[in-house]
């Protein structure tokens, strides 16, 4: 009997196989090969099989005891063709040790038609998955996909099986080492495609390993991705890299377009400095934008939120919730920049309420008269409405500096002085008319004042 991950995989009754005193394998009548036809099917952990014929050997010398071809037709997919596929098993001597290996599969050369089910596909891609075993009984291996033209390349491929039924996914790439010229200035420098089958429309949406996403087999749907990377000739001022994926079927069928950017530096298998999405899915029709720029070890640098369920620019149309164009938000992620010394943020939010912007500001307001000044100043996070009136206005309250200064005439002559600290001030804003004003209470040598002062 020949197992595979832990299972019975092939048993061979119709020929007897046994060991000899000197340890090596024999097979009745001296015969050094058997072929024995099979039946029936099988699986290769997950993977269902047709079981064909086992092909034996038992050398008469040399270190191998025994080797098993096991013809197979394997059916990897649900939505790919069965194919013929050899299993092999083998058992070795050593001295006085025995070791084995298998299952190991031959290559498989599976055509899969794009779109499928369709009698004239538009394109096909010849997938050569390599069994490597393990409990989730992964493949992985090279494709040739033919829509992207030219020879066959090499490219990421994995497929495995969950809920009963298989998932795949796959992207392969055409690098243009010295790049193509398209524009003055500007070069074409890879150009790549991939398929999937029961993953998320966001199944390509970072440029490295696809070892991350995760699939959904629950709702038998199919992925055709088609993607690019171009850039200054420079290979260095700008590179941008943008792919535009299909799904046909599921929830969140539609169409999506990811991108990642670099800038100042040369493009490699990172998500660049800015990513983001485009997606018309279920209805909806979405979009995120994200990342980091920095310069000089961050001495100067422009953050967007660094990744997509904390991007700063945001927008959303569609039956799943009231629409928003968003450039960074009140309550986070925002538009945060640095120059040297100094920090500043931002945001600018659309809604059916209205336009809300605003972000951290800094306000210096004083006022006063021969008894008494004061003055309110600092770094404030600043928030406005606008409504369709039109109106501006805006409430806020801030951690300032704020001052004040009493001279007070009395019988005994003028008493007064002056003292500044940190407070928590009162701000009110609006335009049509304009009004800024803000007050604090400050205390002093004669006692609280509260200090209000109005532009």
């Amino acid at each position: 009997m020949f197992t595979a991950e832990n299972s019975s995989f092939a048993t061979l009754k119709s020929i007897p196989f046994f060991f000899g005193m000197d340890g090596r394998g024999y097979l009745p009548n001296g015969m050094q090969a058997a072929d024995i036809p099979l039946g029936g099917s099988s699986h290769l952990g997950h993977t269902p099989v047709d079981l064909v014929s086992a092909h034996m050997t038992v050398p008469d010398s040399g270190n191998q005891i025994l080797a098993a071809q096991i013809a197979t037709s394997v059916h990897l997919s649900e939505v790919m063709p069965a194919a013929p596929m050899q299993v092999n098993y083998e058992l070795d001597e050593t001295g006085a040790n025995y070791s084995s290996t298998g299952p190991a599969n031959s290559h498989v050369d599976i055509d899969v038609p794009y779109p499928p089910g369709q009698p004239q596909p538009s394109a096909e891609a010849h997938i050569h998955p390599v069994y490597s075993g393990g409990s989730n009984t992964e493949y992985s291996g090279s494709v040739d996909l033919t829509e992207i033209g030219g020879p066959s390349i090499t490219g990421e491929f994995r497929l495995g099986y969950q809920g009963g039924h298989d998932y795949w996914l796959t992207r392969v790439g055409v690098s243009l080492p010295s790049g193509a010229p398209v524009a003055p200035g500007l070069s074409l420098f890879k150009v790549q495609g991939g398929i999937g089958h029961n993953f998320p429309i966001s199944a390509f949406e970072n440029v490295g390993s696809l070892s991350a996403e995760s699939p959904d087999t629950s709702q038998n749907s199919f992925l055709f991705m088609a993607g690019m990377r171009i850039g200054t000739s420079d290979e260095f001022t700008c590179t941008l890299e943008g792919d535009l994926t299909i799904k046909a079927g599921g929830q969140d069928a539609g169409a999506r377009m990811d991108f990642h950017s670099w800038i100042l530096k040369t493009a490699d298998n990172s998500n660049g400095d800015f990513s983001g999405y485009f997606q018309y899915a279920g209805s909806n029709f979405d979009g995120r934008i994200w990342g980091r720029l920095d310069f000089m070890n961050n001495a100067a640098y422009v953050d967007l939120g660094n990744g997509p369920n904390n991007a700063a620019v945001d927008f959303h149309f569609g039956p799943s919730g009231p629409w928003h164009i968003d450039a960074g938000k009140q309550l986070g992620p925002r538009i945060r920049g640095h120059l040297l010394i100094t920090d500043a943020d931002m945001y600018m939010m659309l809604s059916p309420n209205g336009l809300t912007l605003g972000g951290g500001e800094s306000i210096d307001l004083e006022a006063g008269d021969s008894s008494i000044s004061g003055y309110i100043k600092g770094s404030v996070d600043m928030g406005l409405t606008v409504t369709p009136q039109p109106h501006i206005a805006g409430d806020f309250s801030a951690s300032v500096e704020a001052g004040a200064c009493v001279n007070v005439s009395t019988p005994l002559g003028n008493v007064g002085g002056c003292v500044n600290v940190g407070v928590s001030a009162q701000v009110h804003a609006e335009f049509a008319p304009l009004d800024v004003h803000a007050s604090a209470t400050v205390g002093t040598p004669v006692g609280d004042v509260t200090v209000s002062v109005h532009l």
